[in-house]
């Protein structure tokens, strides 16, 4: 009897609740912009953190020199400057556009317009540039720096315009030693385009407009790069549905991320982002956003950290608002929506989420058209994952709190599911049911 009046209450919340609620936001603790900042200095163009430290590059602001670029770091926990970095080499251009962060290190890409290079490491307790390299191939490694990745000792730097990789050992930051450079055994136009490393594995894509894949390369012997696998994208659409402006990657342990987003306006669920198992190049999950949402470009961005996936979304057609949703893919196959990160204050002219990365507690979002001081100079978001609202009444995991969630939860009760003990106290009884409905009724 007492199940049956549950249920007839449940079903009476049913029929009242005609709408249904969006999951809960994380709170965004800090905006970052220059205050000097210039139309088009793409400031957030790339994104980096670590520990409680965030990098912001801005590759076409002016540095040391004029649209020499640069890059800021800052302290997440409150927001404020610590350094900026420039760079002092005439020749260079783009300087800010790639960068990676580990421990006290910042690596910096240059993109110049013509050349290669360089990459520089600074040190961010002093702010002082320890290094300046370029590869062996000089001039002919085109576009060395567009994209920079570390792990443990080793750096990975991509060279777009030679379709190439280079593997640096900074266990030195002062002296770094190129160590190989490589490629895939089929040629992929623009390899190097975007590189991630964990461990000794690295995920690197290229840009092509009908072909979109990713490979994976082995370096635990560094000086002999092996390629282990190709990552082939698959999709909803056909091939023509499927191409972009680049293939964003991003890897954590033996998984990988790949985005697959696409630029055609009037696709609004084709874009999605992909799971891969490095080992075995399978794709084993698949990322799209929210059935409430439709986005142009879904997964512009990607990365991983742990457990969490994020992927930014983009949507020039302004029916929705840029966001960034948060995954997590503790079981790939099945992945669950945790949260969201969105500005507080957005200009709907920027493409805010066009850059992200996560570590531990923090993340940071990029706008490289945002208004920070001026219209288009830009700015970044910085979050704090301890404080989302992840609704815990959302029971299926859906990213909508709506009467499935009741039915769903009710069915789990029922069948004495642990996960239905919803104030974890070790016994299913109707207190749990009361927990869940009061949660249910205030919503997220």
């Amino acid at each position: 009897m007492q199940t049956l009046r549950i249920n007839a209450l449940a079903l009476c919340l049913m029929i009242l609740a005609a709408a249904t609620v969006a999951r809960g936001q994380c709170i965004e603790t800090f905006k970052l912009a220059r205050s000097d900042g210039q139309r088009g200095d793409s400031f957030s163009a790339a994104v980096a953190v670590s520990g409680n430290r965030a990098t912001v590059g801005a590759p076409y602001a002016t540095g040391s020199l004029p649209r020499s670029g640069l890059a800021q770091l800052y302290d997440t926990e409150t927001g404020e400057l610590l350094w900026t970095f420039t760079t002092d080499d005439p020749n260079t251009r783009g300087f800010g556009a790639a960068l990676a962060m580990q421990g006290n290190l910042v690596i910096i890409g240059a993109v110049n317009d013509e050349g290669s290079g360089p990459v520089s490491i600074f040190d961010t307790d002093t702010g002082v540039e320890l290094s300046r390299f370029y590869s062996s191939l000089g001039q002919q490694a085109g576009l060395f720096g567009c994209s920079v990745a570390v792990s443990g000792d080793l750096a990975v730097i991509g060279a777009s315009d030679a379709e190439r990789c280079f593997v640096f050992d900074i266990s030195n930051p002062e002296e770094p030693v190129e160590l190989a450079t490589f490629a895939p055994a089929v040629r992929a136009y623009q390899f190097g385009a975007s590189v991630a490393v964990s461990g000794t594995t690295v995920v690197v894509s290229h840009n092509a407009w009908f072909d979109k894949r990713a490979f994976v390369f082995d370096i635990s012997d560094p000086e002999h790069p092996l390629e282990r696998a190709t990552l082939h994208l698959t999709s909803d659409r056909p091939e023509s549905w499927r191409h972009g402006y680049g293939t964003p990657v991003g890897i954590d342990g033996d998984l990988a991320i790949v985005g697959t987003y696409n630029d055609e306006y009037a696709d609004t669920r084709g874009s999605t982002a992909s799971l891969f198992d490095t080992k075995t190049g399978q794709q084993v999950g698949t990322l799209r956003p929210p059935q409430e949402f439709e986005y142009d470009l879904f997964g512009v961005s990607v990365c991983l950290s742990g457990t969490v996936a994020a992927v930014g979304s983009v949507d020039f057609s302004g029916r929705q608002m840029p966001r960034v949703f948060l995954y997590d893919v503790s079981h790939p196959a099945d992945p669950i929506p945790i949260g969201q990160l969105a500005p507080g204050e957005f200009d709907w002219w920027g493409n805010f989420a066009w850059t992200v990365a996560i570590a531990d507690s923090s993340a940071i979002v990029g706008d490289p058209w945002d208004v920070g001081n001026e219209p288009e100079s830009g700015a970044a978001y910085l979050y704090d994952l301890t404080r989302c609202d992840f609704c815990p009444a959302d029971f299926n995991r859906d990213g909508e709190l709506d009467t499935r969630d009741v039915l769903d939860f009710l069915n789990a009760w029922t069948a004495g599911d642990p996960e239905a003990d919803f104030n974890y106290d070790g016994d299913l009884d109707t207190r749990d049911v009361l927990a869940f409905l009061n949660a249910w009724t205030a919503g997220c």
